[in-house]
C-alpha cells in the first residue's frame, strides 16, 4: 500500500469474531508461517502509516463472518 511504513499481519481462530494475536510487524510484501496448519488460523493484514494510522484489517473472509468457510 503506498504510504505504508509497514504492515501487521493477524491471525484469529476460525470460529473467532474478532482478531486475536498480531503474528509480526514487517515492512516485507510478503510473509511465511512454516508449519502453522492454515485450516486452523485466518489471517489478515493491516498497514501502519509513519504516523501510526492503522488501517483496518484485510483479509480474503468478510469481517464478522462467523459461519464456517464454503468448501471450494
Amino acid at each position: 500500500m503506498a504510504g505504508a511504513s509497514y504492515y501487521i499481519v493477524w491471525q484469529r481462530r476460525t470460529d473467532a469474531p474478532m482478531w486475536e494475536t498480531k503474528v509480526v510487524e514487517t515492512s516485507a510484501l510478503s510473509a511465511s508461517f512454516p508449519g502453522v496448519r492454515a485450516d486452523d488460523w485466518l489471517f489478515g493484514v493491516s498497514a501502519v502509516s509513519a504516523t501510526g494510522a492503522q488501517s483496518p484489517v484485510a483479509s480474503a473472509v468478510p469481517g464478522g463472518q462467523f459461519a464456517p468457510l464454503p468448501k471450494p
